[in-house]
């Protein structure tokens, strides 16, 4: 129990540090976990009950021992961080209900950069400091330098609209034991997750919320993602103390600004799945700034700001030679799944979106191979999904035309050409859901004469 002394010396401490005075009701110490599923469970209950939360993340990319620094293709897109991390519970929030701001540093190419960005309600929100510029773009789609890496760092399994649902469904967990991180005595539980890989979290008995995260990869992005969090402020107020106005990026002095019209709330939040959205890392990091991509949409299809887009005509080929031309398939809605073989997230999405396209009915599903050394790789993967899709290889250039900037990338065409559902780098079971429901939807509509494809 603080003495009155001791709690004005620490809200002295956080009005210098520019902090919120943020008052919460301390949970009190428990004994040892026994189940590792029970410290899932306890830790997704402890979660229900967090209005805010602010912490610091540390973010190490490993070599497989653990010991060093990696030097597999992990590097290469996923960097050492050290953040700054402020979430709040929001209604509604796009970012699986959610919204939050990293600040911070991070390493690439041997040299320290800045970084701050913000996911706000229907937005993300950059400052990109080698441009002088802050850019908000409508939807999830912006990508810039340590953007990927600082989602990692988010912990969006837990501060989600369904915390730890995945994990939770898993049939085994291994408790480890314990493990003491910045000062907090944590159980340490071990999964294997969706993706065959091994997780192990550490869950702080103080409190039951996590303290770390380490997901361990294989093959050419072989690794170890650790994420450590530490001075963990916990804000349990209703109304919190944590505000929007906290959840907005410093725009520096002399910096130009770039923002939409319009910036519209999404009413479904679709659950973000960190470390499992990353850019394609087969592709050189770009040196100018990532083009924008084209206007996201809702989940119900409506876009944001603008009007329906019309879809690029386009022409592939399939492993055996076979010419498939977008515009050859008016009439019939079609889904374009942008995918590679190098793509960890890609190998669980292939399973649930056959599935979930399917259950609409007739519909055309493609998934377009980018960045193959060898076709046959993307081929065997469609393979063990069950050859539920049309292969089409070496779209490398359709994606560039299609703004495609993480992987896997799905985008939803109706039977004349519009496109109205685009979801980046979502492999949840809720975006399944909305791209079975967007298809139902395509095919109560009546087809219009003229076809729109460009």
């Amino acid at each position: 129990m603080l003495t009155p002394r001791a709690l004005i010396l620490a809200l002295s401490l956080f009005a210098a540090a520019g902090l919120p005075a943020i008052a919460h009701q301390e949970a009190a110490a428990t004994a040892p976990a026994t189940d590792g599923k029970a410290a899932f469970q306890r830790a997704a209950d402890e979660v229900a009950k967090v209005q805010g939360i602010m912490y610091d993340a540390k973010l190490t990319v490993l070599d497989k021992a653990g010991t060093g620094p990696a030097t597999s293709m992990l590097a290469n897109y996923t960097h050492d961080m050290t953040l700054s991390i402020t979430q709040l519970r929001l209604a509604g929030s796009l970012h699986a209900g959610w919204i939050s701001r990293a600040k911070g540093t991070f390493t690439k190419d041997k040299a320290e950069q800045q970084l701050d960005v913000a996911w706000k309600s229907g937005s993300i929100e950059l400052v990109k400091f080698a441009d002088k510029k802050v850019e908000e773009k409508a939807g999830k789609g912006l990508l810039g330098p340590g953007v990927a890496s600082a989602m990692n760092a988010r912990m969006s399994e837990a501060f989600s609209a369904s915390p730890f649902s995945a994990e939770l469904a898993l049939a085994e967990f291994t408790l480890e034991g314990e493990k003491t991180i910045a000062g907090e005595v944590c159980d340490v539980v071990l999964i294997t997750d969706r993706n065959k890989r091994p997780v192990r979290w550490a869950f702080a008995r103080s409190d039951g919320l996590p303290r770390m995260r380490e997901v361990q990869s294989t093959g050419m992005t072989e690794g170890i993602v650790r994420v450590e969090l530490s001075n963990v402020r916990v804000d349990r107020n209703t109304p919190p103390d944590i505000n929007e106005d906290m959840i907005k990026v410093d725009v520096p002095e002399g910096f130009k600004e770039e923002r939409p019209a319009v910036v519209q709330r999404q009413v479904t939040p679709v659950e973000e799945k960190s470390p499992l959205v990353e850019p394609n890392p087969m592709s050189t990091p770009p040196t100018e700034p990532v083009k924008p991509a084209r206007d996201p949409v809702t989940p119900q299809g409506d876009p944001i700001p603008a009007g329906p887009k019309a879809a690029a005509d386009f022409e592939l080929s399939t492993p055996a030679g076979e010419k498939v031309k977008l515009s050859d398939l008016k009439g019939s809605a079609v889904v374009l799944q942008f995918f590679g073989s190098w793509c960890l997230p890609c190998k669980d999405w292939h399973t649930k979106l056959a599935p979930a396209a399917t259950a609409a009915g007739d519909v055309k599903l493609y998934a377009l191979s980018v960045r193959e050394r060898d076709n046959a790789n993307a081929a065997s993967e469609l393979a063990a999904a069950g050859n539920k899709y049309t292969h089409l290889i070496n779209a490398d250039e359709v994606a560039k035309l299609y703004d495609v900037a993480v992987y896997p990338t799905t985008i939803v065409i109706d039977r004349e050409g519009i496109i109205r559902l685009t979801i980046s780098g979502e492999t949840s079971d809720e975006a399944a859901t909305q791209i079975t429901e967007s298809l139902r939807s395509l095919a109560a509509t009546p087809v219009a004469t003229a076809n729109p494809i460009k």
